[in-house]
């Protein structure tokens, strides 16, 4: 059993298997997603939770695709096993020790559900000047929650990184997680670099190149705390009156 084990995991870690059932997240971890019975026709498995290199592809089109293929790759309506997935991160500790660090079984219509509403949660907002924000991929949430802002419109820090790649995972996956520590960050960010946001609103300055770095962060702040609706209507007038003008 245990070398059945090591062979199906290193097949599922194969550089042939990469963006199909594995994706890199950070520096020495990566995450596995593999179906507990494999379909006739491969698919990604990965391929809704990391922008892909297309950054055109929209997360609800991404995700819609996946969950298609998901329920077409069905070997029979009666196995039990065509619809549910595994999710695994592993953390590379040292040359000899790997650690799970987040682990998740899932099925097809688990991810459906949650996909929708990621992006519903990310389409509740007001309407914003500079345009309409991109959905983020799960994967994009540790980077916005990361994000470390200069009063002055630039980055302070790439350094520090108190929220874990995998975090978007559990946002997407758990709808019961507590996600406090998310829109304190969230507040933090938008009390620093709000005033900056205003003056360019006020000054009709939507070119700023800075504007296609905010299309993300702005639209994920009400993914995190879409089961929350206090929560939610607190940041958006923290980030509103912190934005002066816009």
């Amino acid at each position: 059993m245990r070398m059945q084990f090591q062979s199906a995991l290193e097949w599922v870690g194969s550089t042939a298997q990469n963006n199909i059932t594995w994706i890199n997240t950070d520096q020495n971890e990566i995450l596995l997603a593999y179906p507990l019975s494999l379909p006739d026709v491969p698919i990604s498995y990965t391929a809704m939770f990391k922008r892909s290199e297309n950054k055109a592809v929209a997360f609800s089109a991404k995700a819609k695709q996946f969950i298609q293929e998901l329920q077409q790759a069905k070997t029979t309506e009666t196995d039990s096993k065509s619809k549910q997935i595994r999710i695994f991160v592993l953390r590379k500790i040292d040359k000899a020790r790997t650690k799970v660090i987040y682990t998740r079984q899932t099925d097809t219509d688990e991810l459906e559900k949650c996909s929708e509403s990621w992006t519903q949660g990310c389409a509740n907002l007001p309407v914003f000047p500079f345009g309409i924000p991109q959905t983020p991929y799960p994967m994009d949430a540790a980077d916005i929650l990361n994000r470390f802002w200069k009063q002055n419109g630039e980055v302070s820090t790439d350094k520090f990184k108190p929220f874990p790649k995998y975090h978007g995972l559990e946002l997407l996956m758990e709808p019961n997680l507590p996600n406090t520590s998310d829109l304190h960050r969230l507040t933090e960010g938008a009390m620093t670099i709000g005033p900056f946001l205003g003056g360019l609103c006020a000054k009709k300055a939507f070119n700023h190149t800075i504007w296609e770095n905010q299309r993300i962060c702005w639209r994920w702040q009400a993914s995190s705390c879409i089961a929350r609706t206090s929560e939610r209507n607190s940041i958006w007038k923290i980030c509103h009156i912190s934005m002066g003008s816009c």
